[in-house]
């Protein structure tokens, strides 16, 4: 025998109590009472019931406080609910954000959330380079970064001389620029000025270059810009004076320079400046003896010179030059022993001897 089926609200008992009802039931996994289909249908439709458990997080009814229809609330962490979905607080969401509509929203670049595989807190990772973390944030690359620095310590740092990057107006990688005058580039790399290169040339081509002869720079250990040292002579004209100036040639310089026979005399020297006997000489002006011989050095006077020197009354006679060579009838004379006749007249000429007969 049967019961009868009775409406669940008529049973008196616990919210979360089980109430069976013997006989046929629209649970018993059985086509019978005029049901539709097995448990379905017919008196099973549309509110009556045999069991009534309580609510939970599988009902399908917005219940016992859930953000939404079983997620969020009591259900999460194990049942959260998903985007578009209404939401109370960030845990009620598998996206852990509750946007200011109160609904779940998908993770962002600018959510506040640790989230989506950024570096740091909406930067780095799919938020670059749009949005890169600041000096101090985490990083896993330099994309991540502002500065493109990732230190060893996987934090974003601030650009440096010493980082390999070339970056905050530096010339070159680390050089010139702001490094400068502590770290100059070198010879090939890249630079904006002079300062920029530890040669301190620049070129036209915006590179770094070595020191020349012609580059415009007192550099290389010469004695002026692009002259001297390395650059040597010192000087053109070959004269570096006590004021470590060059110097035009001189008749005083120690160089023999400016034409002249030997240095510093004969030439554009003399007369001032002749030479003395055994240096050179090109003619008989630039000695001081007047005697430049066959061999262009300059000899002391001789009875055979063809000069009138040394005290001779004569070219090469008389004088010192006598007896051995004495003056013949015409040539000048200062007394009778000047003269191969013996005769020196009012004159002084050398006369005959029978001149000398007559005016006695």
């Amino acid at each position: 025998m049967y019961q009868q089926i009775v409406p669940v609200e008529s049973v008196i008992a616990p919210i979360n109590a089980m109430v069976c009802v013997i006989g046929p039931s629209c649970s018993d996994g059985i086509l019978n009472q005029g049901e539709a289909d097995v448990d379905c249908g017919g008196p099973c439709a549309p509110g009556v019931i045999v069991c009534f458990s309580g609510p939970s997080c599988s009902d399908g009814i917005l219940n016992q406080g859930e953000a939404d229809v079983d997620c969020g609330g009591p259900c999460a962490p194990g049942k959260t609910c998903e985007i578009g979905q209404h939401c109370n607080g960030t845990t009620d969401c598998t996206s852990g954000m509750c946007n200011s509509s109160n609904q779940c929203d998908g993770p962002s670049c600018s959510d506040g959330i640790l989230n989506q595989g950024e570096a740091d807190v909406d930067c780095g990772g799919p938020c670059a380079p749009g949005k890169t973390c600041e000096v101090g944030q985490h990083c896993n690359g330099t994309t991540d970064c502002a500065s493109g620095i990732c230190n060893s310590s996987n934090q974003c740092d601030g650009p440096s001389c010493s980082d390999g990057i070339l970056n905050q107006g530096e010339a070159d990688v680390d050089c010139g620029g702001p490094c400068a005058p502590g770290k100059t580039c070198e010879v090939g790399q890249h630079c904006n000025g002079t300062t920029d290169c530890t040669s301190g040339m620049c070129n036209s081509s915006n590179q770094c270059d070595g020191p020349s002869c012609s580059d415009g720079v007192l550099n290389q250990g010469e004695s002026d810009t692009d002259c001297g040292g390395p650059c040597a002579p010192d000087c053109t004209s070959g004269t570096c004076n006590s004021s470590n100036q060059c110097d035009g040639p001189s008749c005083i310089d120690g160089i023999l320079n400016q034409g002249e026979a030997d240095v510093d005399c004969g030439g554009p020297c003399a007369p001032g400046q002749t030479c003395e006997i055994g240096q050179h000489c090109n003619e008989t002006t630039d000695c001081a003896s007047g005697i430049c011989n066959s061999s262009n050095q300059c000899d002391s006077p001789s009875c055979s010179d063809g000069i009138l020197n040394q005290g001779e009354s004569d070219t090469d006679c008389g004088g010192p030059c006598a007896p051995g060579q004495t003056c013949e009838i015409g040539q000048h004379c200062n007394g009778t022993t000047d003269c191969t006749s013996g005769n020196c007249n009012s004159t002084n000429q050398c006369d005959s001897m029978y001149s000398l007969v007559c005016d006695e």
